[in-house]
């Protein structure tokens, strides 16, 4: 009468992945489009459906009673489209796109404006691997401003170890003269 139904791990591996690839063709693909977002003056095509399932920060929009949430364009500002793009991406799929990595520190700002966490972990994953003397200073101040702490040890631990030659950068410079109050 009662009975158990087990699914082999790779099976549910194998479910997942065939989701995401079947979504990928999805990403601002106008078919069945129900929102457009403007970037930077070009459309993006997108689905509620799926914004509303993957993050919280769009169940609240969509469900605010505010304009945008029946909006069928909603413009973003202060975005840049190859960024929306990626993020975009990163909400069909589960994947971040390969082109992640020179976007990494825009995407972290965007996946935090927008709470999608595993993605601004992505992002931090990437660019702690990327430090540098040279970028180290502007990655400090990316961990900082949207508040990753393991990313902000880790540059203060690289700026401890090589302090000289960081101190000396080009980046920490440009830095510093951006920001002369700050801790740099």
């Amino acid at each position: 009468d009662c009975f158990e139904l087990t699914v082999p791990e790779e099976a549910a591996d194998l479910s997942l992945s065939s989701l995401s690839g079947d979504l990928q063709p999805m990403v601002n693909n106008p078919q069945f489009s129900d929102v457009t977002f403007v970037v930077e003056g070009r459309n993006l095509h997108a689905h509620k459906f799926i914004l509303f399932a993957r993050s919280e920060y769009f169940q609240r929009k969509f469900t605010s009673g505010y304009r945008d949430s029946t909006d069928s364009m909603i413009h973003i500002r202060d975005v840049r489209y190859d960024v929306f793009l990626c993020v975009l991406s990163f909400l069909y799929t589960g994947k971040p796109r390969e082109d992640i990595e020179e976007l990494a520190v825009e995407v972290l700002g965007v996946s935090d404006m927008y709470a999608i966490d595993p993605l601004k972990r992505i992002c931090a994953d990437l660019m702690k691997r990327s430090i540098c003397v040279e970028n180290v200073a502007s990655i400090l101040q990316a961990a900082d401003t949207y508040q990753v702490p393991l990313l902000r040890q880790q540059c203060i631990q690289f700026m401890v170890e090589h302090f000289g030659e960081v101190v000396r950068s080009e980046g920490f410079q440009a830095r510093r003269a951006d920001c002369p109050r700050s801790a740099l």
